[in-house]
């Protein structure tokens, strides 16, 4: 285990990632165990890797357990990747979309407005707005500054509230594709993690608590903790799982075939590969869905900067004529 960890430190090329697993492995060959050398380093590696590697040696299956994890992170990787990748396009045409427009009313709009107030038109509603939405931009662009970078901060401030955070959850849950995106992510995570943590030999109880926070959802947390007072009560897992919401009805009924079938673990990573197929599937959906809108949307704004801009130069060309 020493050689290993060595052998991974020195083709590690990031200084603070070298100088964390040479601090593991001092501790492993002083003597402390593989979750105790870990523990210093809880946030690097997350807390249901760190439990599950402590549940793992007790019982005896760090090999199995380790293969089962990398095995996730890989898994996890490869879903991140993919998502990331169906959802590249759109924000790139609204990062773009956005430069643009800052541009539009930063530095073009202000010069037609200038020429058209010196020609003392009568603009336009639409002329009228774009022009003091221009306005706003290019002379106070530091107070808009600094009122984009206190809303992020109160943002991230209310992000970490648990009331806001349920709230949150709620709003995004109810959305008809992106609900189901996120709510595919947790019923995967939560399989694996629950699976993984049965493997390693860590009670039930544990495995459910630990495989919920794992989700992140602070649904399914709830539903979780239902779950355990079921089982801490004498019923079975299925039992639990009828009193969930947040899992669906397909999920759990696998779960329950699983249990009735003694195999469990391995029925959680069935329903684990499956969400993450859904999520692969209505995020590629989702991308194919948000291109004509963005389509729409951009062809709107630029009508609307056309508008503003061309209204006012007919009227001015009308007057010339006359």
């Amino acid at each position: 285990l020493v050689d290993g960890l060595r052998a991974i430190a020195d083709q590690e090329t990031k200084g603070p990632l070298q100088s964390l697993y040479a601090d593991i492995t001092s501790r492993i060959s002083a003597g402390h165990s593989v979750a105790d050398s870990l523990e210093p380093h809880r946030k690097a590696f997350g807390g249901v890797y760190v439990d599950t590697i402590r549940a793992a040696e007790v019982s005896g299956s760090l090999s199995t357990v380790l293969d089962s994890l990398a095995d996730m992170l890989e898994r996890e990787d490869e879903l991140r990747k993919s998502v990331r990748a169906a959802l590249m396009y759109p924000m790139c045409v609204m990062g773009v979309l956005v430069l643009a427009m800052v541009f539009l009313l930063g530095f073009v709009l202000p010069k037609f407005g200038n020429m058209f107030r010196a020609r003392g038109l009568e603009l336009p509603a639409v002329s009228e707005f774009m022009l003091t939405l221009s306005s706003i931009v290019s002379e106070r662009w530091g107070l808009l500054i600094v009122v984009l970078i206190a809303g992020g901060f109160i943002v991230r401030h209310a992000m970490r509230q648990e009331r806001v955070m349920r709230r949150v959850d709620e709003v995004l849950g109810r959305a008809p594709v992106v609900g189901q995106i996120l709510r595919g992510l947790a019923v995967a995570r939560f399989s694996q993690v629950l699976g993984i943590g049965l493997r390693s030999g860590v009670s039930l109880i544990t495995a459910l608590e630990s495989a919920g926070r794992a989700s992140a959802r602070p649904a399914l947390q709830r539903d979780v903790a239902r779950v355990n007072e079921v089982i801490q009560s004498g019923g079975r897992v299925a039992d639990g799982l009828r009193t969930c919401r947040y899992i669906p009805s397909f999920a759990r009924r696998l779960a329950s075939i699983g249990e009735e079938a003694g195999e469990l673990p391995r029925m959680l990573d069935i329903i684990a590969t499956q969400y993450e197929r859904e999520v692969r599937r209505r995020t590629k959906a989702l991308s194919a869905m948000l291109e004509p809108l963005l389509i729409l949307f951009v062809t709107g704004l630029v009508l609307l900067v056309a508008l503003s801009i061309f209204l006012p130069m007919w009227s001015m060309a009308e007057l010339l004529g006359g």
